[in-house]
């Protein structure tokens, strides 16, 4: 049989060396379980970054609509501005401007069927140039804007007070539905006013 050394003749060296090896066993099982720990950290910080992105997009949703909002009431107040300054400048012929309607292209042509930015135009032409030049670039301001002047009371420009609604449809962002009122508009603004002969301004 072959001679096995006892263990209390091992060496210093020899036991200081057996004692490091069985003290890696249970460092490399820690190690194990320290990685383990680590990669749950990692998922939950994935997740917790996830439901944050998921925030800032609902909030950059949020304020797109603020701002295409915004800009859409700001280029209705111009065009209400628009509509009124140019009757003001021919009020001889308010009651040709009572009646219109952007919806209707029977009451103006695009182009104009006369240039009066470039020619001389009498008090009925500037009606028509006036509407035309309003009505045909109107989509171009407005998702599907509409124009509309009426005398008030209805039926009579004797009073000189008018009224001009300017309305559109408001764009709908993600899986949001916009309401729409009977004309199929969402939005809209009045301004009545006055509209005194020039002998009177």
């Amino acid at each position: 049989m072959p001679y096995v050394k006892p263990e209390h003749s091992l060496s210093a060296r020899q036991m200081a060396k057996r004692i490091a090896m069985q003290k890696q066993c249970p460092i490399r099982l820690n190690n194990r379980k320290q990685a383990g720990f680590n990669l749950v950290e990692v998922m939950i910080a994935a997740l917790v970054i996830s439901v944050g992105m998921l925030g800032i997009a609902g909030l950059q949703l949020i304020s797109m609509k603020g701002s295409h909002q915004s800009y859409m009431r700001h280029q209705a107040t111009y065009l209400l501005q628009d509509v009124v300054e140019r009757i003001r400048a021919n009020p001889a012929q308010l009651a040709a401007y009572d009646g219109f309607d952007s919806k209707t292209s029977a009451s103006f042509s695009c182009p104009p069927a006369k240039d009066c930015s470039a020619n001389s135009c009498n008090g009925a032409d500037l009606v028509n140039y006036d509407k035309s030049s309003v009505a045909c670039g109107l989509n171009q301001r407005l998702n599907s804007g509409r124009i509309q002047v009426s005398c008030n009371p209805a039926g009579t420009c004797t009073s000189n007070n008018i009224n001009v609604r300017v309305s559109w449809v408001e764009r709908a962002f993600g899986k949001e539905t916009v309401a729409t009122d009977a004309d199929g508009r969402s939005d809209s603004i009045v301004l009545n006013t006055d509209i005194l002969p020039l002998n009177q301004n």
